[in-house]
């Protein structure tokens, strides 16, 4: 039994070093994510509340981010992030924003590894077959979804690594009842707590133990020393608890970010785009199966059966893996009910509830545990069989897949749909897309249009090469730029919305597109101030001539009724396309009806073969003159590109 022990122990822990090895060589990989440049501008927030409690000069260099307690994302706590604010601080807060996103992304890395370490360190203490501590180590290194969110996702995938670490000083604690046991549980607690509330789960562990305590009197003092530390590490309440504690649960829970204030945020789900507050009942606890390993899943009801055969037989020998199992059960089953009724606010995925990976994984343990407790040889041999082809099948597709590991689906639902969930919903493509036109476009700035906040991505590059890079929004450009990244976030369905532009780069993972960048075509389009020579319109009539003067800074704007715009061209010409440029106030592409006239007074009705999202593309039609009737809503147009021939 000893040998076996240690044997377990030592692959145990050469699993866990290779893993460490491999986060050490691939940290730098996953470029930088939507919400990198938040979460560092949070730690600067909190070290210039700092400096002004304590009555320290704040930095230059973060003197005008904004305070705490108007901060939108204030109630995020960055206690388990923080070394690296203090690194920055050591800095002066003057590091290159690329050398911050590294350091972060390896901090990242470095919790969860400590936190599988404690997760290995509680299956070794809590299991008396010691090679299960083997294999739940690497079931739950093998979850292909969450794999890359261990470098850079600093709150769901954090939460999930300190629950582990939480849970394993637990049991320290529970074996010790030390005072030094109980403040590192408290501490662990404390900032598990700070890192999204729903580490308040944890407490059903103590509550389990509670009635078979000889030391309830600590049990207590632990609970409250918990709350004590993560007030401590949570300055957002010091100054008024009374009510940012409550306004902290209610913020967190119905108004996460701007989008749902507006009931804007959409969601795709087996191909269906939904608005968040109408995602069906059944969407977080269907997606959590369809992207966890199917051997996982099945490991777990086993358990899930062991547990309550256990619990229904009420065996009177009620040791640490029973009230861990039954904590495991109340966490995943009634809490996932919960969130089924109460309808949460989400987005991106199911990331939010990432933690719920620590039950199905414990609850797989049991079920491995149940399975070698078998009689029957041949069904042990079939289950390790497919255990050991899961984990082999997990390992191929992570790497496939690497860096976009968070569109990962099981064999099950692969094929077929794939591509009918969230994409690039972490914008890790714009970085691939960033260094791809770095290498392929030479000697001049790269100008891009992009369908996100592509300049929050400059950061992981070097400032010579953030330079090289000016990008603008789309439609609202100032002029014809040359290249479009678009990201897949709501699916390939939502294809590329402009034209004039073709695809010249595509990042493929499992067969599905997640980003493309897109290079001009049309390059011997005419100015509008090549083609027409007087315009008039019934609407703002002194204005009406900037859609046309060949400056896309200026711009006319209707009002909210139809208007008439009547354009003479220079000479008569073959049109076959014409290009609009939107106003900023009014991004959308105008509706209105286009005519054609030789000379003024006869007018012919123009029938488009394809209306774009800022172009009309139509058969070959002669004109003299052009007529634009636009509808009731109030349009704005920069400028018009033409495209034709005299």
């Amino acid at each position: 039994m000893r040998l076996e022990k240690n044997k377990s122990s030592i692959i145990s822990i050469i699993i866990l070093l290779i893993f460490f090895i491999i986060g050490m060589c691939i940290y730098r990989d996953f470029g930088v994510t939507l919400d990198d440049e938040n979460q560092i501008l949070a730690g600067h927030v909190i070290w210039k509340y700092l400096c002004q409690k304590l009555g320290q000069p704040v930095p230059s260099p973060i003197i005008d981010v904004p305070e705490l307690q108007t901060f939108y994302n204030r109630y995020y706590g960055q206690a388990v992030t923080f070394p690296t604010v203090v690194i920055e601080a050591l800095k002066n807060f003057k590091m290159d924003p690329s050398t911050i996103l590294r350091l972060r992304h390896l901090w990242n890395f470095i919790c969860y590894f400590f936190g599988l370490c404690s997760f290995s360190v509680l299956l070794k203490n809590v299991y008396r077959n010691q090679w299960i501590n083997t294999l739940g180590l690497l079931l739950m290194i093998f979850l292909p979804r969450i794999f890359g969110d261990i470098f850079y996702n600093d709150r769901d995938t954090m939460l999930l690594a300190w629950m582990m670490i939480s849970l394993t000083a637990f049991y320290w604690y529970k074996h010790h009842h030390g005072w030094i046991s109980g403040l590192c549980c408290a501490l662990a607690f404390g900032l598990t707590l700070n890192v999204r509330l729903f580490g308040l789960l944890l407490l059903i562990f103590p509550l389990l133990f509670f009635r078979t305590s000889n030391h309830r009197k600590s049990d207590i003092a632990l609970i409250i020393a918990s709350f004590v530390f993560w007030f401590l590490f949570s300055p957002v309440y010091w100054d008024d608890p009374i009510h940012s504690i409550p306004d902290s649960f209610i913020h967190l829970s119905s108004k996460q970010r701007f989008l749902d204030v507006y009931d804007s945020g959409e969601l795709v789900f087996f191909g269906v785009v939904y608005k968040e507050s109408q995602l069906p009942w059944f969407y977080i606890p269907v997606y959590i199966f369809i992207s966890t390993p199917l051997v996982t899943s099945f490991l777990s009801w086993v358990g899930t059966i062991q547990i309550l055969k256990k619990i229904f037989r009420c065996e009177q020998n009620k040791d640490d893996r029973f009230f861990i199992g039954v904590g495991m059960l109340i966490i995943l089953f009634p809490f996932m009910a919960l969130v089924i009724i109460s309808h949460p606010t989400l987005y991106n995925g199911w990331r939010h509830f990432y933690f719920l990976y620590l039950p199905v994984i414990w609850l797989s343990v049991e079920g491995i545990d149940a399975i070698i407790d078998w009689r029957i040889i041949t069904a042990k041999i079939i289950s390790l069989v497919f255990l050991i082809g899961s984990f082999l099948c997990s390992v191929i597709w992570m790497i496939n897949a690497h860096p976009y590991h968070y569109i990962y689906l099981n064999p099950a639902f692969r094929a077929r749909w794939v591509d009918k969930f969230a994409g690039d919903y972490w914008s890790l493509s714009a970085t691939d897309a960033m260094k791809w036109l770095l290498q392929n476009v030479e000697g001049h700035p790269i100008h891009v249009v992009d369908n996100a906040m592509f300049k929050i991505f400059f950061m992981g590059f070097s400032p010579a090469e953030r330079e090289r890079f000016h990008t603008y929004r789309f439609p609202v450009q100032p002029y014809p730029v040359e290249y479009y990244y678009y990201q897949y976030n709501m699916g390939p369905e939502k294809k590329m919305p402009t034209d004039y532009y073709a695809p010249v780069y595509t990042i493929t993972r499992d067969a599905m597109n997640i980003a493309e960048v897109y290079q001009r075509t049309h390059y011997r389009e005419l100015q509008s101030t090549e083609v027409i020579e007087s315009v008039k319109s019934d609407r703002n009539s002194d204005l009406v001539f900037l859609m046309v003067d060949g400056d896309y800074s200026t711009e006319w704007k209707g009002v909210s009724e139809p208007a008439e715009i009547v354009m003479k061209l220079y000479r008569p010409m073959t049109l076959t396309d014409i290009e609009i440029f939107p106003t900023k106030d009014y991004p959308e592409f105008p509706d209105f009806s286009l005519y054609t006239s030789d000379d003024g007074n006869q007018w012919k009705q123009v029938n488009y073969v394809h209306r774009g999202s800022n172009g009309l593309c139509f058969s070959p039609v002669s004109a003299s003159w052009l007529k634009i009737i636009t509808g009731s809503a109030t349009p704005g147009i920069r400028d018009i590109l033409f495209y034709g021939i005299y």
